[in-house]
């Protein structure tokens, strides 16, 4: 009995945070897409539950290109879809994930990769399948974390040949379980 209350604490408690994690993503979505609509990419200040992710931003982005992208793989066979997307104050392409998890893990980069790959394979587009931006080369990947309104962790990485391998094989594993279950 003091297990089932354990695991439905547990599971209650996710809920709640998953709350407060997509609230967060949306967030920065919806800032994302007003720099865009208003200042040609460029950021500008943010407030309330924005306001470090935008401190961050007018710190190290030139230009956001994209917010929520929908991409695929037709050789990987995977789709996705990436938060963000911008030209970073050194002229490189970047693709971002907003995390609200305890950490930065090495699995959101491969995951972020992800998205990088399909992104260099065909482009993003809207979730009707409208085309938004034409594939293009990706320099590097962001992940910025914060957890309510914790301090703000971001972590950049430009290996993209070893993070876009370690996606692929990660597939592969996937793959493999699916088809050979014991």
């Amino acid at each position: 009995e003091l297990l089932d209350k354990a695991y439905k604490a547990h599971d209650q408690r996710k809920k709640a945070e998953g709350k407060k994690g997509v609230k967060a993503h949306d967030e920065v979505e919806d800032y994302i897409k007003k720099c865009i609509a208003e200042n040609g990419g460029k950021p500008v200040e943010g407030e309330n539950g924005v306001k470090q992710f935008a401190y961050w931003a007018m710190e190290e982005v030139k230009q956001f290109i994209f917010s929520e992208a929908y991409v695929y793989s037709e050789k990987l066979w995977v789709g996705g879809q990436a938060d963000y997307g911008y030209i970073d104050k050194k002229d490189r392409f970047i693709i971002g994930d907003r995390k609200t998890a305890k950490e930065i893990y090495n699995t959101h980069f491969y995951q972020t990769a992800g998205y990088g790959l399909q992104f260099e394979e065909n482009g993003a587009f809207t979730e009707d399948g409208e085309k938004l931006l034409e594939a293009r080369k990706v320099d590097g990947y962001c992940v910025f974390q914060q957890k309510g309104d914790g301090k703000v962790k971001v972590a950049y990485r430009y290996d993209t040949e070893l993070l876009e391998k370690l996606f692929k094989n990660t597939v592969e594993v996937f793959r493999d379980k699916q088809n050979n279950k014991y």
